[in-house]
């Protein structure tokens, strides 16, 4: 549909807006909401991987086929499952910058989710015994997380007087997140 030198060009922006976002979104540099950040980092994501989809080699796929990038894919999930946490602990009674915090949930989460995806993740969806079983595998591992959820999460967000900053530096009440509209 376009010149190929139009999806390296894209290729390009498309990076260099990712870190950009990313750098000055995981800063104070910029007052927004939570909301707003995701979506601009969000956007910055969506053109790399258009730019990707649409080359067959650019600086960007180039970039995303090194080993360091291609582990990172494999353990992303992990990472956004493990950063949460991660701040939650990192931040209990102490206040902790944002560039601090986020080199803190960054390292943590790339550690994490690699470890979690090699000792956890692959050894369950490589089991051969799980396959066997996939409805009792399934329930158990609902049942699990509804009690995990129940058990362990009340305790988490009802915290007493412990605060949560945020990268704007204020402290994060996540009881108004449904105000968090852009």
């Amino acid at each position: 549909m376009f010149p190929r030198d139009f999806y390296e060009i894209l290729h390009i922006l498309g990076i260099a807006l990712l870190f950009v976002a990313i750098g000055v979104l995981a800063t104070s540099l910029l007052t927004m909401s939570p909301i707003t950040r995701g979506l601009l980092v969000t956007a910055a994501t969506m053109a790399l991987i258009v730019a990707s989809e649409n080359s067959d080699s650019g600086p960007a796929r180039r970039f995303l086929s090194i080993k360091p990038m291609v582990m990172l894919g494999l353990v992303s999930y992990g990472m956004y499952l493990w950063h949460w946490p991660i701040i939650v602990i990192a931040s209990h009674g102490r206040s902790i910058g944002s560039l601090g915090m986020f080199a803190i949930a960054l390292g943590g989460s790339i550690l994490l989710a690699s470890v979690s995806y090699f000792v956890l993740e692959q050894p369950v969806r490589l089991s051969g015994f799980l396959d066997r079983y996939r409805v009792p595998t399934i329930a158990v591992g609902f049942a699990t997380s509804i009690l995990i959820g129940l058990l362990v999460m009340p305790s988490v967000l009802d915290s007493g007087t412990k605060v949560i900053v945020g990268a704007d530096g204020r402290a994060i009440d996540w009881r108004a997140a449904e105000r968090d509209i852009p």
